[in-house]
């Protein structure tokens, strides 16, 4: 049992499938290290889950996967071992503002848990929505000590 912090809008749609990044326009598919459309260097924090070796060394220890298939896309959905860890991931407070904005929340679940380097997954069938607050509220201070 464990705890994943996930960016969704109301209807369990994650940000990347729902397509609020690409709407933003942010730079969170970045896996090599690269420059933005601004000439900004992008270091390479947004691995595919297959390369975030952790993540995956859980998935078949825990989770029976022996290898990446689209298999863990019907079981799990992916979020964030902790605030800091999607901090990492979404470090630009524009960035935040502009998924909250596409009306993204910030959604915590318990359940059946893998966690990785970079990112973590969650069953989503058997995952507990414990608590979901607007995006934003990460601007301003969101204490993941205060959730029980």
């Amino acid at each position: 049992m464990g705890r994943i912090y996930r960016i969704e809008n109301i209807k369990q749609t994650g940000m990347y499938t729902c397509g609020a990044v690409k709407k933003i326009g942010a730079p969170l598919f970045n896996m090599d290290g690269s420059c933005d459309d601004q000439g900004e260097y992008i270091p390479p924090r947004h691995p595919i889950p297959q390369d975030d070796t952790m993540l995956m060394n859980a998935l078949r220890e825990g989770g029976g996967l022996c290898s990446w298939s689209g298999a863990i896309y019907r079981r799990y959905v992916f979020g964030f071992g902790s605030i800091a860890q999607l901090r990492n991931w979404i470090y630009k407070d524009s960035w935040i503002q502009a998924l909250s904005d596409e009306g993204m929340f910030l959604s915590v679940y318990d359940g059946e848990t893998y966690f990785g380097n970079t990112q973590a997954v969650i069953n989503y069938k058997t995952a507990k929505l414990v608590t979901r607050v607007p995006l934003d509220t990460l601007l301003v201070g969101f204490d993941e000590n205060n959730i029980q």
